[in-house]
């Protein structure tokens, strides 16, 4: 019996012949064409390749054991991953891709290492069709013309949006490209490898900020994945996506062995226009351009018209004292409350500065639904923001979805009184009036994760014709004439720059408060 294996067979199988239909559609119709959402065609074409191209290899490299398919599952997996965590590996694979005269853009991302397991498939599927024996005639025709298009088609995955082209009489033509603003390999001589980060499209920015200190407050959290471009000498390449439009743009430029710099402008500076590939001429190239020339020295590397190009700060100074960034363990936290009528059985405070309360229905009983189980309720605020004792009748509800409001009567001056719990979406105190102000001479700061920017802010209180200010730590005391209000105020920052899927608090630029309000009638 024939043990060995015949990879062939495997590219006349509907699962492959599939997956490889499935590749040419999503990189040569579907890419860019605003079809189906960017994501999805990214993630599209890693799961098919994952499926063509170890039979491929298997089939050019001519292998016949099962060891041999196995070397090729591994070497797929080994070359997909590294080129998907490692920026040098990268341009390492885009620049053997330029010896075959495909200079190749490529997305470093590790979220792409979710198409790994259909290695697994790809192995469990067709090593039953390529041990089925040989075949006495051969669908050669079938079997090569598979054989050149997958090749083809993984060659072809992921190219630059505007590729340079083959050789025309002799001489090589490059593809005019699309760019507001696009580097330029200013070396007549070799090729230049650059990784350009943009921000991340998943982010909110404040231009006035970003522009204030762009080589300091651009860092690698707030960038998208790295884009890898072999440039041939004196070739461009656009700096961005120019599908996406914002006010503002701003992306980190990197090569091995030149100083790395941050790129900043404003979308009213440039207009988005068609580029030559290839220029020659130094004269031709116009403000647009961001010229990178490897022989030069220091910040010389780089020369921009319109002064788009800042070092990237090492070590820079971050505002200190009152202006230092707050970080989010001074935010308001509490688990979910034992809302309706409860009565305070245990109060204690802890060390970590939340509050530790336990509750029942005033008898000794659970309190009635909505709690189910545990009651206690952990409460992480100002410690003498929270003048309720043991004993004390509560009831406890709702403010607005995002807050919570805890009533009960002053057990010294047998006031009513409300605490309110207020974060980013939940309504202020009726009648209260708060305004976020950056700190006059606060310059925005770096938090300590996420990539997150503030402005240390004092915040305008109005409660009637009563008026004060008051910062993160501070406590404003207000009176409409019928009623007694202390704000408490936890948080009190701008949010310049923010990744809403990273970081706590609202996933936006703007005011960033959070306070608890303590009312007295």
């Amino acid at each position: 019996m024939d043990s060995r294996l015949h990879p062939v067979a495997a590219l006349r199988s509907p699962l492959w012949i599939g997956a490889l239909a499935a590749l040419v559609i999503n990189d040569h119709l579907l890419k860019g064409a605003g079809i189906v959402p960017a994501p999805i065609t990214g993630k599209l074409s890693d799961f098919a390749g994952m499926l063509v191209a170890p039979a491929l290899l298997a089939v050019l490299v001519r292998a016949r054991r099962r060891e041999a398919l196995l070397l090729c599952h591994l070497a797929i997996a080994v070359v997909f991953a590294a080129i998907n965590v490692s920026p040098t590996a990268a341009a390492s694979w885009s620049r053997l891709m330029g010896l075959v005269g495909v200079p190749w853009q490529i997305t470093v991302d590790p979220t792409d290492l979710l198409a790994l397991p259909l290695l697994l498939l790809s192995w469990s599927a067709f090593v039953p069709v390529m041990s089925g024996g040989a075949q006495l005639r051969p669908r050669r025709l079938i079997e090569s013309s598979s054989t050149a298009i997958g090749v083809l088609a993984c060659v072809a995955t992921s190219p630059p949006p505007d590729t340079w082209e083959g050789d025309t009489d002799g001489e090589l033509r490059y593809t005019p490209i699309t760019a507001d603003v696009y580097i330029h390999n200013a070396d007549p001589d070799d090729e230049l490898v650059v990784r350009i980060r943009e921000l991340s499209p998943d982010g909110e920015f404040d231009c006035d900020a970003l522009e204030s200190d762009p080589g300091r407050l651009v860092t690698s959290a707030l960038l998208a994945p790295a884009i890898t471009w072999t440039l041939p000498p004196l070739t461009n390449a656009a700096v961005r996506d120019t599908s996406r439009s914002a006010p503002c743009y701003a992306a980190l430029v990197e090569s091995d062995g030149l100083p790395s710099a941050v790129l900043f402008w404003r979308a009213s500076m440039f207009v988005t226009q068609e580029v030559e590939g290839r220029i020659d001429d130094p004269s031709e190239l116009d403000d647009a351009a961001v010229i990178i020339d490897p022989r030069a020295l220091g910040p010389d590397v780089y020369e921009s018209a319109r002064g788009i190009v800042y070092p990237v700060a090492i070590d820079g100074e971050e505002p200190t004292g009152s202006c230092a960034a707050q970080g989010d363990g001074e935010r308001l936290a509490w688990s979910e409350p034992p809302y309706g009528a409860v009565r305070l059985t245990s109060v204690e405070y802890g060390v970590d500065g939340c509050f530790a309360l336990r509750v029942d229905d005033g008898e000794g009983e659970l309190p009635p639904a909505p709690i189910a189980g545990s009651v206690d309720w952990y409460l992480c605020v100002p410690e003498d923001s929270f003048p309720f004792i043991a004993g004390d009748q509560l009831v406890i509800g709702a403010k607005g979805g995002a807050g919570v409001v805890v009533r009960g009567v002053d057990p010294d001056t047998e006031q009513a009184l409300e605490v309110h719990l207020v974060r980013a979406n939940a309504p202020n105190v009726e009648g209260l009036s708060v305004v976020a102000f950056a700190a006059p001479g606060c310059a925005p700061a770096l938090e300590d994760t996420c990539g997150t920017i503030s402005t240390h802010a004092v915040l305008e209180l109005a409660f009637g014709a009563d008026e004060t200010s008051a910062e993160a730590g501070q406590v404003a005391h207000l009176s409409d004439g019928d009623a007694q209000l202390d704000v408490h105020v936890a948080v009190a920052k701008r949010r310049n720059a923010v990744l809403p899927s990273c970081a706590e608090g609202p996933g936006w630029v703007g005011a960033d408060i959070e306070y608890v309000a303590v009312l007295r009638q």
